[in-house]
């Protein structure tokens, strides 16, 4: 089990998944538990939350990334595998995940990755999938596979579900 350091926002609306509201929930029934610590921790999240969350433009200086860094080294050396932190490409409003490399080396294992085009018109998002791969152990290389249609896609989907071993 992989354990992680949650920077979520204290007020719910700017939660935006269905996992952050979910996760933030519970946070906040949690802190409420202990009422004199309950302002001083909702401060503190609030402001590591706009930390992780704030947006910084291309070619800005690495310090404007300073706080979510010293931030997230302390949370490792405290023994944690990673982070769940607001992501600063969409205004907060998506979640990112960091985990230590040494976790990942002994614990996990890339088993499939997709090549995708994400088009943004407006405030419509579109993802459409091009390629789709797994690779088995003991494979050098990936087993690319051209999607042409949604269709494709799915059954590319079920096929390696199918082949997949109930572990």
């Amino acid at each position: 089990m992989v354990e992680l350091a949650t920077i979520l926002h204290p007020e719910l609306e700017k939660n935006i998944s269905p996992f952050a509201i979910e996760r933030a929930t519970e946070l906040m029934k949690w802190l409420q538990t202990n009422r004199e610590k309950f302002g001083e921790a909702t401060s503190i999240l609030k402001f590591y939350s706009e930390e992780f969350a704030k947006r910084v433009k291309w070619g800005e200086p690495d310090h404007n990334y300073l706080h979510s860094a010293l931030i997230t080294e302390f949370f490792q050396q405290t023994g944690l595998d990673g982070v769940l932190y607001p992501s600063s490409r969409v205004d907060g409003k998506g979640i990112n995940v960091a985990i230590r490399p040494e976790f990942i080396d002994a614990n996990m294992r890339l088993e499939g990755v997709a090549e995708c085009l994400i088009v943004k018109r407006g405030k419509k998002i579109g993802v459409e999938f091009l390629k789709l791969a797994w690779i088995n152990t003991g494979d050098a290389q990936f087993n690319w596979k051209v999607i042409n249609t949604p269709e494709d896609a799915l059954a590319l989907l079920k096929d390696q579900l199918k082949s997949m071993p109930d572990e």
